[in-house]
């Protein structure tokens, strides 16, 4: 009988429980471990190999049994690891920045494929034809020089414990991985790329590059800047972030400075401008809102992400929780969102399934995607209302809840109120696909 393979979690909590005394005992210490001493425990359970094992990018990663304790992973060398109660990683700024550029797609034969399958990598290449990477850093003349596995060098540094005080730590030659590096006369950028769309990172994907550079390659005299650029392959939008150590020997004195966003259009697709969508908008024929399956989810780019994805296969909300990291009923609210506007419905095997309608936007350019969907979002009548109030003044939570008092909506006086930040967040949307 083959054995069931053992998930992340299964090898984890075991390293732990042969480990428990030393874990009882961890305050503002931590306990050393090889890789080999986890790989031959997941290889009794048939587990992932220890590279697989120790993947964390993001808090949501971790295993459950190191979230209830809090407990984290550093490397010492190539071969040791820490755990303890590091705290590993910050959140982003989610704040909105002011402006959205767009950039048509470099036309090179070697980038003419699907963007949505481009690694990182060719995002990299990609943004660097267009010279977003030189807007972004207000520099020119950037040269590609490193990128690559590599050793770490040997250094200290302290980092925060999610306990108390900091923690002193030595790294010998850890392996690392760096995405990209730029050089031009003036500066030094890092670039660590990652096509999703998260709340928090792992600082170490940008300290332990830039402790390389500072402390192995003894680069001191030009600045060293490290970027996280942040992909949404499925709208091909981009963040590029600005980042600095205000402290280099202090792991968790991180600051970003400066967000640059932008977004990639098809070669072929002339961007409809605001005034055209405002005109659209004045003229089209509405129909009635509706009360019933009226929009709950609020991030449109996670929308149309399943739309696409319902282009390739029906899915009920199970498949969708497992694809997007949702529960089911954040599942329901974002698969309604494509029912109610008329993109999706749902069959008798309570699958959700896209449309004709919905598999002709799906099947557009991603501009004209995103043109077509909001005007299917402002044919319904509050939607309207709500857009064509905010080219006079901004939405206010209040404004919208008189707009939807006056449709006569069966929703209670609380619901009103939660949906008001909906359409408050889909007018914003729409805002932004316009010049």
């Amino acid at each position: 009988m083959i054995k069931q393979k053992a998930s992340k979690n299964d090898v984890w909590q075991e390293v732990l429980d042969q480990k428990h005394h030393q874990v009882a005992c961890l305050t503002d210490d931590f306990m050393r471990i090889t890789s080999s001493e986890v790989n031959n425990i997941s290889k009794v359970l048939n587990g992932p190999d220890f590279r697989n094992l120790a993947k964390f990018d993001k808090r949501e990663d971790l295993p459950n049994v190191f979230q209830e304790k809090e407990l984290n992973i550093l490397p010492l060398s190539n071969r040791e690891f820490a755990i303890g109660h590091f705290n590993e990683y910050t959140n982003f700024n989610r704040e909105k920045t002011p402006n959205l550029l767009t950039f048509k797609l470099p036309s090179y034969d070697t980038l003419n494929t699907n963007v949505k399958k481009w690694n990182e990598n060719s995002w990299i290449n990609a943004t660097s034809a267009v010279h977003a990477f030189d807007m972004a850093f207000d520099d020119e003349d950037l040269i590609h020089t490193l990128d690559g596995r590599m050793g770490s060098g040997k250094w200290a540094y302290e980092i925060n414990s999610l306990r108390s005080k900091l923690i002193k730590m030595t790294v010998n030659n850890a392996t690392i991985e760096i995405d990209s590096v730029f050089e031009t006369k003036k500066a030094i950028y890092i670039i660590e790329a990652k096509r999703v769309k998260e709340s928090n990172f792992l600082i170490r994907q940008l300290y332990f590059p830039y402790r390389k550079l500072i402390s192995d390659l003894n680069i001191v005299q030009k600045p060293i800047i490290p970027v996280f650029y942040e992909i949404d392959s499925q709208t091909q939008l981009a963040k590029i972030r600005l980042f600095e150590f205000q402290n280099s020997d202090n792991y968790n004195s991180i600051h970003e400075f400066k967000r640059f966003e932008f977004q990639f259009v098809d070669q072929k697709f002339e961007i409809n401008t605001k005034s055209d969508f405002i005109i659209y908008a004045k003229t089209v024929q509405t129909v009635p809102t509706k009360s019933n399956l009226f929009p709950q989810a609020n991030d449109l780019s996670k929308v149309l992400a399943l739309l696409l994805d319902l282009n390739e296969k029906e899915m009920n909300v199970s498949e969708i929780a497992l694809q997007f990291g949702f529960d089911v009923r954040q599942s329901d609210y974002y698969a309604n969102v494509l029912v109610y506007f008329g993109l999706a419905n749902k069959n008798s095997y309570k699958k959700f399934a896209l449309t004709t309608l919905g598999h002709r936007l799906a099947n557009q350019p991603q501009a004209e995607k995103n043109a077509m969907f909001a005007r299917e979002v402002v044919r319904d009548h509050l939607f309207n209302m709500a857009f064509m109030t905010h080219q006079k003044s901004d939405l206010t939570a209040n404004s919208v809840y008189q707009l939807m008092k006056q449709e006569n909506m069966t929703l209670s006086e609380n619901t009103l109120m939660r949906r008001a930040s909906t359409i408050i967040n889909y007018v914003k949307w729409i805002d932004a696909q316009f010049i």
